[in-house]
């Protein structure tokens, strides 16, 4: 799938991205969770492909590293707080590829952290192998993870998704995984239902309520990788083109 540049220049392009990381920057971050959380202070989450990211001219994970272009990184970066009040809150990382937007969740408070990928090649190349207690990293596509929850399994606080997803999906998705209330979910969600093409940021809670629609970051339409799960779904990561199951798919 090709991006999809809107922005006239690059210094537009530029000059928005770097305000919208300064912001990201500026705002508070929780340096460690409440004590009695999973990780201590020693621990540390690292992946080797946090700062590899680079600007360009859409939001779309590369087929080759698993790494999203940095708009992509710069929004999860001011949305995804750990949210205040919460002691020990927990993240889902669905799609967390080479693990940097876990990464990220690590970086802004979280220290129970679930990543998880239908491939393990990004993950195992850039992630440094001793990790803290509280993350772990399952190899399933999100709908063999979601199928494999209990019907009274924990909730999270924070869910992070990094492939595009229909409406209807990113609803379902929200009730079956989030906290009731203080709970929230940032996905790149299709403009138009089975439009592979054009995505927003949405950040919703688990009824439903939209906080957040943004469709450009740093200037350029949110473009991202479509769910292959779909039975329409169109691009590189089709299961017409990637010839494979969930079991044995090498990104």
């Amino acid at each position: 799938m090709r991006p999809i540049a809107i922005a006239p220049t690059l210094t537009r392009r530029a000059a928005a991205s770097a305000a919208l990381l300064a912001l990201a920057q500026s705002r508070p971050r929780v340096a460690h969770a409440a004590d009695g959380c999973a990780a201590g202070e020693k621990s540390d989450f690292q992946s080797l492909a946090f700062g590899k990211e680079n600007y360009a001219s859409a939001v779309t994970a590369s087929r080759d590293t698993n790494v999203s272009p940095k708009e992509a990184y710069d929004v999860i970066a001011l949305e995804a707080d750990y949210p205040a009040g919460v002691p020990c809150a927990t993240a889902l990382d669905l799609g967390a590829g080479a693990g940097v937007s876990t990464q990220i969740l690590w970086r802004n408070g979280f220290r129970n952290i679930v990543a998880v990928d239908p491939s393990r090649v990004a993950w195992d190349a850039n992630v440094v192998k001793s990790l803290p207690p509280g993350v772990q990293f399952v190899q399933a596509s999100s709908d063999r993870y979601l199928a494999s929850l209990a019907a009274d399994a924990p909730r999270f606080d924070m869910v992070v998704v990094n492939y595009a997803l229909n409406p209807d999906k990113a609803l379902e998705f929200a009730r079956r995984l989030l906290v009731p209330t203080t709970g929230r979910m940032l996905a790149p969600v299709n403009v138009q239902q089975d439009y592979w093409f054009s995505q927003e940021f949405r950040l919703l809670d688990q009824s439903g309520k939209v906080y957040l629609k943004q469709g450009t970051s740093g200037g350029w339409q949110v473009t991202f990788q479509p769910d292959f799960t779909e039975p329409n779904c169109q691009g590189q990561w089709c299961p017409q083109f990637r010839g494979a199951s969930d079991d044995t798919l090498r990104l």
